[in-house]
This record gives C-alpha cells, sequence and structure tokens, in this order.
C-alpha cells in the first residue's frame, strides 16, 4: 500500500478504473502492490479477456460466461473484471493512475460511507 501513496512517480506505468466501492488496478505483475486484504485477479486462460480471482475457478466453460456478459454489456471486445462478489466491471476506460485521483476516490469513497 505505501507504494499507492508516495505519489506519481512510483504509480507510472499503472492505470485503474474506478467502480463504486472498488479501484481497478492495472499493470504488470512485478509492478502491481501487494498488500493483505487485497483481491488479485488473473487472466482466465480459457477466456479471451476476462479477468477473474485467482482464487476462484468458474463452474461453468469461461467462454460461454464471456460471451454472456459480453453480450448483456453490449461489448464485443476489451477485458472485463469479473469480482467475487459477480459485478462485473469493463476495464476499457482506464486511465493511468495518479495520486491525485487515487485520492480524490478515496475521499469520495469516505465521505459516502455511512
Amino acid at each position: 500500500t505505501r507504494r499507492l501513496t508516495r505519489g506519481d512517480r512510483a504509480l507510472r506505468g499503472l492505470s485503474a478504473v474506478f467502480a463504486p466501492g472498488v479501484v481497478l488496478v492495472l499493470g504488470p505483475a512485478e509492478e502491481l502492490p501487494w498488500c493483505a486484504g487485497v483481491e488479485y485477479l488473473g487472466l482466465e486462460p480459457a477466456s479471451g479477456g476476462l479477468l477473474v480471482p485467482t482464487t476462484r475457478r468458474f463452474e461453468l466453460d469461461p467462454r460461454l460466461v464471456e460471451r454472456a456478459l459480453r453480450l448483456g454489456l453490449g461489448l464485443s471486445q476489451g477485458l472485463l473484471a469479473v469480482l467475487a462478489d459477480q459485478r462485473v466491471v469493463p476495464l476499457d476506460r482506464a486511465q493511468p493512475l495518479s495520486a491525485s485521483t487515487l485520492s480524490w476516490y478515496l475521499t469520495q469513497t469516505e465521505a459516502a460511507a455511512p
């Protein structure tokens, strides 16, 4: 987590997608910040573009799951993140991660917390 609070230089090479209650940080595995309590996603080898929790497996054929998700979302290409809570987040709008953007998101998330 220290890397995420060190500023833009430490975040170089990473991109992010912000969704309600979650920040998806994308980048080379060796560049990702590792910390307890974070869910890591990896490319499902049997699919063309699903990132899934590294601790989970699909019960159905991942290719069928991906096809159904793409039809439902109206997306023909691009990576899709399937989170442990079953939410699906398209990753086509990933933007370079910056300290100011991350700080803004965390402030918004804290303000919205009950």
